[in-house]
């Protein structure tokens, strides 16, 4: 895959979450020169995510 900081491989995985009830298969990519875990890139295409590490707060919201 191709990121801002060059071509790195990944390793994927599957992944399960629950929203509202609604339960969701997520893509998790690891890969050994990304320091984050990349977690459900797919769900977020109709979805808008914020994060507000300093208030604690994280929203995801249907959009």
């Amino acid at each position: 895959m191709r990121t801002a900081k060059g071509e790195f491989n990944f390793d994927l995985y599957a992944g399960k979450i629950t929203i509202d009830e609604q339960e969701f298969d997520i893509p998790v990519h690891v890969g050994a020169g990304v320091p984050e875990i990349l977690i459900g890139r797919q769900l977020l295409k109709n979805r808008r995510l914020v994060v507000d590490i300093s208030a604690g707060i994280l929203t995801l919201e249907t959009i």
